[in-house]
């Protein structure tokens, strides 16, 4: 039976005219086909969803892939600020989370949660609701 991807999107109607750039959305996508997913065999799933959660929106990629180790996790949320050499992976991911931080002024505004090896991976982006000004300043 040939692989298939499955894709899942879940976006709250509430939040559709939330303050959110997508441009971060490219990167996530494209590190859970190309690390998380690639090569899996039998039904391959990525999932966007997008809801209210308290005083945050709460956006959310996830798939079903290969999982990331709780060592992995850590180094990627704490070595953001480490330049990375040419072809080194992450680079796409560690740029995501820098830019995301400095744009909403939060340590937590991206959260990688992983239970291990063949396990999937989830990265939720948490934007405050307090956000009104979507300009692409980060971006730019």
């Amino acid at each position: 039976m040939p692989a298939r991807l499955i894709t899942s999107p879940a976006i709250r109607s509430a939040c559709r005219a939330s303050a959110f750039r997508a441009w971060c959305l490219q990167p996530l996508m494209e590190n859970a086909i190309e690390h998380g997913i690639r090569g899996l065999e039998g039904y391959k799933r990525l999932r966007l969803s997008v809801r209210e959660e308290e005083d945050r929106i709460i956006v959310e990629v996830e798939d079903n892939g290969v999982g990331m180790s709780a060592e992995k996790i850590e180094r990627l949320m704490q070595e953001t600020e480490q330049f990375h050499p040419v072809g080194e992976r992450g680079i796409g991911l560690h740029n995501v989370i820098n830019r995301l931080r400095l744009y909403y002024g939060t340590e937590d505004a991206v959260m990688i949660y992983s239970e291990g090896k063949n396990k999937g991976t989830r990265i939720q982006i948490r934007i405050p609701r307090e956000v009104q000004d979507v300009s692409d300043h980060a971006g730019r």
